[in-house]
């Protein structure tokens, strides 16, 4: 059972997001309208766009939040596979799908959606590992089985993230797969 939409929704973290949201959203349209007004002939234009990424984003967010987290441990593994190829990808130099930016290689361009692998590179780190230590729990404090897998896994992926140029996000990964280890 994948999806449990039955499960309540914790009202007090869904309404402070939903507050953050909104001031996130005045402050947007406080530094944008003049700029948006002469730039593009339309006050509204920035906070538009971003209202409606907000509206696909919350909705998004209620969807997910129906998800059975118990289920990621049988997925950890394509989720993990699904990122790394997206990493590789990376370097297929297929103008189409990766634009060259500069000497920056991060972005995959899909139509009408474009992203960093790098981002799914970070959930899917997150749940290897943690489905990974939940099945060697009791062997954890052993060099073998609680150090040098992890740090294979980690050093692929951050060296993959790394050859893109984009030192932020190798340092993200390599301290969120040593804080997993701690």
């Amino acid at each position: 059972k994948l999806f449990s939409l039955g499960a309540g929704l914790d009202m007090p973290l869904l309404i402070f997001i939903l507050v953050l949201l909104a001031i996130g959203l005045v402050m947007l349209f406080s530094a944008s309208y003049a700029n948006s007004y002469y730039l593009q002939g339309n006050s509204y234009y920035y906070i538009s766009r971003q209202a409606v990424f907000a509206v696909f984003g919350v909705a998004a967010m209620l969807l997910i939040s129906t998800f059975d987290y118990h289920s990621f441990h049988k997925l950890a593994i394509v989720i993990f596979g699904v990122s790394l190829f997206l990493l590789v990808c990376r370097y297929a130099h297929i103008e189409s799908i990766a634009p060259p930016e500069g000497d920056a290689t991060r972005w995959l361009n899909f139509g009408i959606v474009s992203f960093q692998p790098s981002e799914i590179a970070k959930f899917a780190l997150i749940v290897l590992f943690a489905h990974m230590i939940s099945r060697n729990l009791d062997r954890m404090d052993t060099f073998r089985y609680g150090v040098v897998p992890y740090v294979a896994i980690m050093g692929l992926v951050a060296a993959l993230i790394f050859l893109e140029s984009h030192l932020s996000a190798t340092l993200i990964i390599l301290a969120l797969g040593a804080i997993m280890m701690f």
